[in-house]
C-alpha cells in the first residue's frame, strides 16, 4: 500500500467524523426552553409516600418583545405541573404533555417549597436529579419559598415579561442593597451534600403579587431537611460571622439620635482556642468598615469623640446580633452553618477527626462549644451633609 493510498483513507475516515458531528441536532424551533422550576409536595401526597409535583416554566418565544420588536400580546411563558413520586418519570411525563421536549441548558431558578424540605432526606434526593443532569448548568439558583412554592410562577411583574427574570432581579437587588445573603448556586449545593455538612439556602416570601428575599433556611447535614429558619436580624449576625458577603446597614441610636451605617466591607476570622472535648473555645473577630448613610439628628458626627462613640455603639450592636444568631444555631437548630467544623478540619485535622462524627449530631459537641465574638468597627467618613449641622 503506497503513502499516497494511506494518506487518502485517513483523510475519508477523518471526514466521516467530521461529517456526523450533527446527527443528533434538535432545531431550535422544537427545543422547550425552561427556565425556571418549582417544586412542591403533590395534593395526594400522604405521610407514608411522598409524591412531588414539580412546575416548569416553558419560553414562549411569540410572546417576547413588544410590538416595534415584532411581538404580540400573547403571553410569554407557559407553567406546565406534572406530578408523581420520581422526579425522572415526571420529567418523561411533561415531554408527553408539550409540544417542544423541556431544554434545562437555560435553566435560571430552582424554587423549593418549605413543606418538602422539612421532610427528612426527601431535598437531597429531589436534588440529586439535577444535580445529575448532564444538560444542567452548575450557576442555577438554588432558593426555598415558604409555604408553596409554585405560585411564585404565576406572579405578573410590570416591568419584566418573565416571571423567573423577575425573581431574579429582586434576588440580585436585594444581594447588593439589603446584606442578604446571594442566592446559592446547585454546584455549592452540590458540595454542601457531599461533605454531609449543614449550610443555609436563602428564602422568598411571597405575598400576593409580590414577593419578599429575606432570611434563610438551615439544613442540617446529617438529615438533608430543613430544621429551621432565621430571620432578617438573625441573617445579619450570620453574615457578619462568617464574613459572606459585604453590604446592608445597621441602625444605631447615640443620644437618642438614629443613625443609619451601611456597610461597605466585612472581614471575619474564626480561630479555635481550646481544643479538649468538654470545652471547645471558639474566636470570631470581625472587622468592618461602614459609612454614615442616614442621620436625624443635629448633632455635629465630625468630632472625634462623636465618631468613637458612634463606632462603640455599632459594634454593640454588631456582637448582639452576632450572639443572637449562635444562641439560635446552637441550641435551637443544632446545626453549624458558621463554618467552625471547617476551620477545625483546616487547621485541627487530628483533632477533628475524633469529633467528626459527633460534631452537630450525636454526642453535638458543636452546641457545648463557646463561640466568643468581637466587632471592631471604622466608620471611614461622616458625610459631607453632617459637617454643616452645628
Amino acid at each position: 500500500m503506497t503513502v499516497r493510498r494511506c494518506f487518502r483513507i485517513l483523510l475519508y475516515l477523518s471526514m466521516i467524523f467530521v461529517l456526523s458531528g450533527c446527527w443528533d441536532r434538535v432545531e431550535i424551533e422544537d427545543r422547550g426552553f425552561v427556565v425556571g422550576i418549582t417544586i412542591d409536595l403533590a395534593e395526594n401526597s400522604g405521610p407514608d409516600e411522598n409524591k412531588v409535583a414539580i412546575t416548569n416554566q416553558f419560553v414562549v418565544p411569540s410572546g417576547l418583545g413588544g410590538p416595534s420588536q415584532g411581538g404580540s400580546e400573547k403571553q410569554a411563558f407557559a407553567n406546565l405541573t406534572a406530578s408523581g413520586k420520581s422526579l425522572f418519570a415526571i420529567e418523561r411525563e411533561m415531554a408527553t404533555l408539550v409540544s417542544r421536549a423541556p431544554f434545562l441548558p437555560h435553566l435560571q431558578l430552582i424554587a423549593v417549597s418549605s413543606e418538602l424540605a422539612q421532610k427528612e432526606n426527601l431535598f437531597s434526593d429531589v436534588m440529586d436529579l439535577f444535580i445529575r443532569d448532564h444538560e444542567m448548568r452548575r450557576e442555577v439558583d438554588v432558593v426555598i419559598v415558604d409555604g408553596e412554592a409554585k405560585p411564585i410562577l404565576d406572579i405578573r411583574p410590570e416591568n419584566e415579561q418573565l416571571p423567573v427574570m423577575h425573581i431574579q432581579s429582586i434576588m440580585e437587588n436585594s444581594f447588593k442593597n439589603a446584606g442578604v445573603i446571594q442566592p446559592l448556586k446547585i454546584g455549592e449545593l452540590h458540595e454542601h451534600l457531599l461533605n454531609n455538612r449543614s449550610y443555609v439556602i436563602p428564602r422568598m416570601i411571597q405575598n400576593g403579587n409580590t414577593l419578599n428575599y429575606s432570611g434563610i433556611g438551615v439544613f442540617h447535614g446529617d438529615s438533608n431537611q430543613m430544621v429551621g429558619t432565621l430571620n432578617q436580624e438573625e441573617t445579619r449576625g450570620y453574615i457578619l460571622i462568617t464574613g459572606e458577603q459585604n453590604g446592608g446597614n445597621v441602625k444605631v441610636e447615640t443620644d437618642d439620635e438614629p443613625i443609619t451605617l451601611e456597610i461597605m466591607s466585612i472581614n471575619s476570622s474564626m480561630k479555635i482556642t481550646d481544643k479538649t472535648k468538654a470545652n471547645i473555645g471558639v474566636t470570631v473577630n470581625t472587622e468592618v468598615e461602614a459609612l454614615i448613610a442616614e442621620t436625624f439628628g443635629s448633632g455635629n458626627m465630625t468630632t472625634k469623640g462623636k465618631m468613637k462613640e458612634l463606632e462603640g455603639k455599632a459594634e454593640a450592636k454588631m456582637e448582639r446580633l452576632m450572639n443572637q444568631t449562635i444562641h439560635k444555631v446552637q441550641e435551637e437548630l443544632n446545626a453549624d452553618i458558621l463554618g467552625v467544623n471547617r476551620v477545625l478540619n483546616q487547621y485541627h485535622y487530628d483533632f477533628w477527626q475524633e469529633i467528626e462524627k459527633d460534631w452537630d449530631h450525636g454526642r453535638n459537641y458543636f452546641r457545648d462549644a463557646s463561640i466568643d465574638v468581637s466587632a471592631n468597627v471604622n466608620v471611614q467618613s461622616s458625610g459631607a451633609a453632617d459637617q454643616t449641622k452645628n
